[in-house]
């Protein structure tokens, strides 16, 4: 199978760790894969048009949530596989995201569009969401969440990237 990965990043470039999808993919830009990733700044309803003119079969949705209980920690990162297990932790609030449009229904959205891939949900636990109140190139993320980003950047380039090919 030729996998096309599509890595969407979600985030509000406002609030200091809410930023932490929209940084997994300046990061893997940055890292040459430009043309693998879509920055939602502000939630998905910023880029659907985007992503569904994009050629893919493998969709890996970044964004950073909300702890919903104590055993989920400030950085811990968790990966959620396909439309069911999305939907239902989703549905059981085992992440809740910061954005307006549920993540099942978006999913929904684009498989009504023609779309046929595989979703892959990625997120990291936010501690911060102070508004960066200095230049937003100087708002950085809290340590925890940081090093959260950076197992995501690494976990996506060795696991579907550098496997994949570019869209």
């Amino acid at each position: 199978m030729n996998t096309r990965v599509l890595v969407v990043c979600l985030g509000n470039i406002f609030y200091r760790d809410d930023r932490a999808g929209l940084e997994v993919c300046k990061r893997l830009e940055e890292l040459g894969f430009k043309d693998n990733v879509v920055s939602c700044d502000m939630g998905f309803e910023r880029c659907l048009g985007d992503i569904v003119k994009r050629d893919f079969n493998t969709l890996i949705i970044v964004d950073a949530f909300l702890p919903t209980s104590n055993d989920v920690k400030p950085g811990d990162v968790i990966i959620i596989e396909g439309f069911e297990d999305i939907s239902s932790s989703v549905v059981s609030s085992n992440i809740i995201n910061t954005h307006k449009l549920p993540l099942p229904l978006v999913l929904e959205y684009l498989k009504n569009c023609g779309k046929d891939f595989y979703p892959i949900f990625i997120g990291v636990c936010i501690e911060n969401l102070d508004i960066c109140d200095e230049e937003i190139e100087n708002c950085e993320l809290s340590e925890n969440v940081e090093k959260g980003v950076e197992k995501i950047v690494r976990y996506i380039v060795e696991n579907y990237l550098n496997g994949g090919t570019s869209i």
